[in-house]
């Protein structure tokens, strides 16, 4: 007699492409569902999202998915993934004209974008909407333009001053029609990389840019994956590369943490939890790399 296939509604509903973080940390992508041939339950195929692991597709019972380790940790979390809508409703795709816009926005798609890439610009959009914001298009343009160029590891500046000079080869093609105080869009740009205003218009693109440090827990963890991802490249000769990202990270975070308030207004509620966040880092790093020998 042909087993009976079990009732699939409980089957968690999961996309190909969908990213889930491991409880230890590791970031994973969905490849799609599956069934289960011994058992004929619902199944999801994933893999890593690190480029360098191995490529095995895994496969897990869809409710296995939301088995906890313990209490309160799940072993996978699903990753919430901005998408391009708030961006494409903005004023820049006018500003710009469509095709450059999407010349830019090819810019952040370049390969080892791990965090400063298209969903850190999506993400920054879908904020500035939900907080019901209505940016200047400088502070558009800023926002867009601030990581258009990106080398990990570049020096303080070097970035943000690079991304000025890309602003300044495109302005040429922008319609006249389209005015914008390009000037200060460059002092916006350049203010990214001390995170200190100077101009009230720089405020409000800076703590957009922070936000991430002040979000969820899950959020904040998912972002420092994703630059480990990004700039381990530059720590191979480390006698401890993972150690090395994660001390430099969390002395940024306190260098930050010093200069004071970062988030106020519509933002206010950050502040707290960003300082929740480092101090969550801070015991994870004593915890991982402080603990007694034996």
């Amino acid at each position: 007699m042909p087993k009976k296939a079990k009732p699939t509604s409980h089957r968690w509903s999961l996309s190909p492409g969908q990213r889930l973080q491991h409880y230890k940390g590791g970031l994973y992508t969905v490849v799609g569902p599956c069934t289960i041939e011994a058992s004929l339950e619902p199944g999801v195929l994933y893999q890593s999202f690190d480029p360098l692991a191995d490529k095995d597709i895994w496969m897990r019972p869809a409710s296995d998915f939301w088995s906890q380790i313990k209490p309160g940790v799940p072993r996978f979390t699903l990753v919430r993934q901005p998408t391009s809508s708030a961006l494409w409703a903005s004023q820049l795709p006018g500003v710009l004209g469509a095709p450059l816009f999407k010349r830019v926005l090819e810019e952040y798609g370049a390969p080892k974008r791990f965090y400063h890439g298209q969903e850190h610009i999506f993400d920054l959009f879908e904020k500035a909407r939900g907080q019901g914001l209505h940016l200047s298009t400088e502070q558009e343009l800023s926002v867009l333009l601030h990581d258009v160029v990106y080398v990990p590891g570049a020096p303080s500046g070097v970035n943000e001053s690079q991304s000025v000079d890309y602003m300044r080869r495109i302005q040429s093609s922008v319609s006249p029609q389209h005015s914008a105080d390009w000037d200060l869009v460059a002092k916006i740009v350049l203010d990214t990389a001390s995170h200190v205003p100077t101009c009230p218009q720089s405020q409000l693109v800076l703590m957009l840019d922070l936000s991430t440090i002040g979000g969820s827990p899950l959020e904040f963890a998912v972002a420092n994956e994703l630059l480990w991802l990004e700039n381990r490249h530059l720590l191979h000769a480390a006698e401890e590369p993972r150690k090395e990202f994660d001390t430099r990270r969390l002395a940024f975070l306190e260098t930050l943490l010093a200069q004071g308030p970062l988030f106020t207004g519509v933002f206010a509620d950050l502040e707290q939890r960003w300082k929740e966040n480092v101090s969550k880092l801070r015991g994870d790093w004593v915890q991982k790399y402080q603990r007694p020998a034996g």
